[in-house]
């Protein structure tokens, strides 16, 4: 009878102890990222980053410029003499368009748009989620978002400093895909967050109620809670481990495909802090057990 308690005891502590990294994450997407509200003030921070802002300005300063050839029409402006000065000119005006980008960018008018667009999208994300492709744009392991609102803002702040080299480009007409996720393992890791958002209330069930029946269980609780901080600390720490090394590949990723590293590190640190913080939370509380547990066992045989 002993030896199947504690067969048991141990089958339902090590249930416990995989469903704990899937819990809380499951916990985390369903809490934050698939409810609205959490998630556009979570993310809310975003819009006044200068790393993002100044990502998005640059970005519609690239835009303009690939559309318009601005040293051939500087060149066409210049006498016959000075027509030289039209690639040292371009550059300096390359300068003066992204200075009034980041300009646009970092107004708490920009703010407020990105909070507004981010409310009205996060349904759409939601779906993309639950498999609707269709929704966000997305080719090729990319889901890009449409910056062309930003490109239209900083022609209107050119035309108003009387910079008029961009006119012949039409409203709304321009590049104005902006990548802010790549990865060929994107669909994969869909499915899995649509698994684990189904999951988001059995696996915590199962992470609480397992570990608890394994002492209910056992012969040995003070032993058995023991295993649990133990467990939990193992568990929440391959988690952590996960995050950070998610993290570095998804940096590493953006700096080879030319994207904005900073703003990469924003998009991630500010989206999955909160889980960042929540796994760090629970590997304490694991520790503690464990710890607390040891120290009464050494009591008792003292």
């Amino acid at each position: 009878m002993a030896g199947w308690r504690g067969i048991v005891s141990v089958t339902l502590l090590l249930i416990g102890g995989l469903a704990v990294p899937f819990a809380t994450v499951a916990v985390w997407l369903h809490s934050v990222v698939f409810d609205t509200d959490t998630c556009v003030n979570t993310i809310a921070p975003l819009g006044t980053n200068q790393a993002v802002t100044d990502a998005a300005a640059d970005h519609a300063t690239t835009q303009l410029f690939t559309r318009v050839d601005v040293e051939e029409a500087l060149r066409q402006r210049l006498p016959v003499g000075m027509q030289f000065l039209a690639a040292p000119l371009a550059e300096d005006l390359r300068g003066f368009v992204r200075s009034r980008a980041r300009e646009a960018t970092s107004s708490d008018e920009f703010a407020q748009l990105r909070t507004e667009v981010n409310r009205a999208v996060h349904p759409r994300i939601i779906r993309f989620l639950e498999g609707d492709t269709e929704v966000i744009i997305l080719r090729e392991g990319q889901v890009t978002v449409d910056l062309q609102r930003v490109v239209d803002w900083t022609k209107a702040r050119l035309d108003a400093a009387g910079i008029d080299i961009f006119n012949n480009l039409a409203a709304g007409e321009g590049g104005r895909e902006y990548v802010i996720f790549e990865s060929p393992a994107l669909a994969k890791v869909q499915r899995a967050l649509v698994v684990l958002n189904q999951l988001a209330i059995a696996l915590p069930v199962v992470a609480v109620v397992a570990p608890g029946a394994a002492l209910v269980v056992s012969q040995r609780r003070l032993h058995t809670m023991l295993q649990i901080g133990v467990g939990a600390t193992l568990a929440t720490g391959l988690l952590l481990a996960a995050l950070a090394i998610a993290r570095h590949l998804y940096i590493n990723g953006a700096a080879e495909r030319g994207l904005s590293v900073p703003a990469a590190t924003a998009v991630w640190d500010t989206l999955l802090g909160g889980l960042w913080s929540i796994a760090w939370v629970l590997l304490g509380i694991g520790m503690v057990i464990a710890v607390l547990d040891w120290l009464a066992g050494q009591l008792r045989r003292a």
